[in-house]
């Protein structure tokens, strides 16, 4: 945690800005106590949530998938079976337990129709594996610089983003 961030620097970077009232101890000032801002780096998975090259509406569109890839992956059981059959990787694989659960594997299943074949893998890091765009571009684009690559992985993450968004607004599930 950092105290006292300039404008500037928090316009660079993603922070959230929080007032509590000292995660250090009490303060006191004069006998009062005294609530002051506190500055957190917002963690990987808050890189895209709070990206400003997205839309609102690229925003919802994740928010949604990643709500309903969670529901999906709670409480999964694996067997021997859905192992064998997902060693291609993706968001395949276990047996759900309930009906919420199968409904969330179907509407995944279905959104997953919207995010080209190529850029499904690198979805799949940034939104499943919740890796940052710097990690997601050395993965992938290991030929470039680590700052090329980041930038280019986000990039394509955005454009992921905005078709999974349109495809959802068309069939009238976000607005």
């Amino acid at each position: 945690m950092q105290a006292g961030i300039t404008p500037d620097v928090r316009q660079k970077f993603a922070h959230d800005v929080v007032t509590v009232s000292n995660p250090h101890g009490e303060v006191f000032h004069n006998g009062k106590h005294k609530p002051h801002v506190a500055v957190r780096r917002l963690g990987r998975q808050g890189g895209w949530q709070t990206s400003r090259t997205l839309g609102s509406g690229e925003r919802e569109a994740l928010d949604w998938y990643t709500l309903r890839l969670s529901l999906w992956r709670k409480g999964l059981t694996r067997s021997g079976l859905s192992m064998a059959d997902s060693a291609g990787g993706g968001t395949s694989g276990g047996i759900a337990r309930t009906e919420a659960q199968i409904i969330a594997g179907d509407s995944v299943q279905w959104a997953r129709r919207f995010v080209p074949v190529p850029l499904q893998v690198l979805f799949d890091a940034v939104v499943d594996e919740e890796i940052s765009f710097a990690e997601a571009g050395a993965r992938f684009w290991p030929m470039l610089s680590s700052d090329r690559a980041a930038r280019v992985a986000q990039a394509q993450f955005n454009s992921v983003a905005k078709l999974l968004a349109g495809g959802l607004k068309d069939n009238g599930i976000i607005q």
